[in-house]
């Protein structure tokens, strides 16, 4: 999972953030990267049918933010696929028409 590889390195970029503006550029960056993924991701899944949040793109990057498996998993110590079910799940009743 993505998540666990990319969780720590997420966390020092945005921590590191506060303190320097390459850091700052970086964290930046990450976002916009995450957006624009999570924009193409909800741009092919409208050519494959209805995509019901107004804001999709939105709340696909919320559900991708790899603070959520820190959060979770690391902190909380969430299984790793009890946390992947409850993420396609929330996505799913996010996302996709009921």
């Amino acid at each position: 999972m993505i998540g666990r590889r990319a969780a720590r390195l997420f966390e020092t970029v945005r921590r590191a953030a506060d303190d320097s503006e390459e850091a700052d550029e970086l964290w930046s960056t990450l976002q916009r990267n995450r957006h624009a993924g999570a924009t193409m991701v909800i741009e092919h899944a409208r050519t494959l049918g209805e995509v019901r949040a107004q804001a999709a793109a939105d709340v696909l990057w919320m559900y991708n933010d790899p603070a959520l498996y820190v959060a979770l998993v690391l902190d909380r110590g969430w299984d790793e696929t009890d946390f992947r079910r409850w993420l396609a799940a929330a996505m799913r009743a996010a996302l996709l028409p009921g």
